[in-house]
Formats: structure tokens, C-alpha cells, sequence
């Protein structure tokens, strides 16, 4: 790297430090730091359920016309949609519920 690159990091760092930055990266971060994060997902997770039910009732009642009573209990829990949602399913998924 050439001496100008490395003086304009330099004092970029020192910038950001007068700023109240840690150095330069920590300024360019903060633009992506949010902390209604929590809240936003919770949002998007409450906003989002009623079209989950929607689809898990869907899929059970097509599951219960293809193979009947004996197999799908039309009231209760369709357990392969549930299989397919758990395979993606993180510690952090299951913290929103």
C-alpha cells in the first residue's frame, strides 16, 4: 500500500476517535446497530403468524382430503409441516415463540 492510503486511514481513525468512536470501523458499525432489533422481530414474528396458521391449516386440510381420517386428524397437529418448519429451526427462532 502506498504511504497516502495508509495516512488517510490513519487519520480517519483519528477522526472517528474525536467523534467518540473506538477507531474508524467501530464509526462504520454503528450505522448498522439498531436497538429496537428485539422489538422489530417480535413485529415481524406477530405479523408473520397469522399467515403461518393460515398455511399449516391449508396443508393439514389438503393432507386429510389425500389420505383421509385414519391418517390426519383434521383438528389436530399436521406433524410433517411441523417436521419441515423444525429443519430450520435455531435456538434463537425458538426464543421468539
Amino acid at each position: 500500500m502506498s504511504a497516502g492510503l495508509f495516512q488517510y486511514a490513519e487519520l480517519k481513525n483519528k477522526l472517528a476517535v474525536l467523534n467518540g468512536f473506538s477507531d474508524y470501523g467501530d464509526q462504520l458499525r454503528q450505522k448498522y446497530e439498531d436497538p429496537e432489533f428485539e422489538s422489530d422481530i417480535r413485529g415481524l414474528y406477530e405479523e408473520m403468524n397469522p399467515l403461518y396458521l393460515e398455511l399449516h391449516a391449508y396443508i393439514r386440510r389438503k393432507l386429510y382430503q389425500t389420505y383421509g381420517p385414519d391418517v390426519v386428524d383434521i383438528d389436530g397437529m399436521c406433524a410433517f409441516f411441523h417436521e419441515i418448519c423444525s429443519e430450520s429451526d435455531t435456538p434463537s427462532d425458538r426464543a421468539i415463540r
